[in-house]
């Protein structure tokens, strides 16, 4: 048992004489703990955090005696931790021996960003207030919302070459007839997520004939006259 133990000593003579002594021993334990630890792989949840406990990192510590506690220098990870983390896992016993080791955190993030992916849009030509074969959109309609990450949005393009930006169709013009539109999101960590939007322009605006003020033509041979649409097209 550790502290103070009583013992006496007991001395007897050829003769039977007797006599004693006692004597205070203290015992003490001085052997530190075996610190055990373990790499370990953890992941960020949807708010960009992952909390790691010193059970996770003890691989099986042990004493001569009796474990007291286990501590972990670092327990909260974020987004700014992706990557191998260092951390020191310290066991105390009851008589307040230390040991340590040190183990790696690796920190992921799994999780892909997200956005809403515009309607499809059905439109005239002429809904522009233009009076050309295409439709120029007025609007931030066409771009995603709710765009949101766990570690934070790093662009939101598209890959329609004809519009003003990437990053928005407002102002981008299309031509009649279905063009299909890819968003992309992408989030500080190169994961991505994307979608697709149909955008259908109708042509509902009537040709415009221009005629010819006076056209001069000569009969045939045999009094007749032939003429197509290009012979008055001016």
């Amino acid at each position: 048992d550790r502290g103070q133990v009583e013992v006496t000593l007991y001395a007897t003579d050829a003769a039977g004489n007797t006599d004693s002594c006692s004597t205070l021993i203290m015992v003490v334990d001085q052997v530190k703990p075996d610190a055990r630890c373990q790499n370990i792989t953890v992941y960020l949840d949807a708010t960009g955090k992952v909390v790691v406990t010193p059970a996770m990192i003890n691989n099986g510590s042990a004493d001569n005696c009796i474990l007291d506690s286990v501590a972990l220098d670092k327990t909260t990870f974020t987004c700014e931790n992706i990557g191998e983390n260092l951390v020191t896992l310290t066991i105390y016993d009851a008589e307040g021996n230390t040991a340590i080791c040190l183990a790696a955190v690796t920190v992921l993030d799994t999780l892909n960003p997200s956005f809403q992916c515009p309607a499809d849009l059905v439109v005239n030509s002429d809904a522009d207030g233009d009076q050309d074969c295409g439709y120029t959109v007025t609007s931030r309609r066409l771009n995603p919302t709710n765009r949101n990450d766990n570690c934070g949005i790093s662009r939101v393009y598209h890959n329609f070459a004809a519009a003003p930006s990437d990053s928005t169709l407002l102002g981008a013009t299309f031509p009649v007839g279905l063009t299909q539109v890819l968003w992309t999101i992408e989030d500080a960590n190169g994961r991505r997520q994307t979608c697709t939007v149909n955008v259908t322009v109708h042509d509902v605006l009537p040709p415009v004939p221009v005629c010819a003020d006076t056209v001069l033509v000569q009969l045939g041979e045999n009094g007749s006259l032939r003429i197509d649409s290009s012979t008055v097209d001016a």
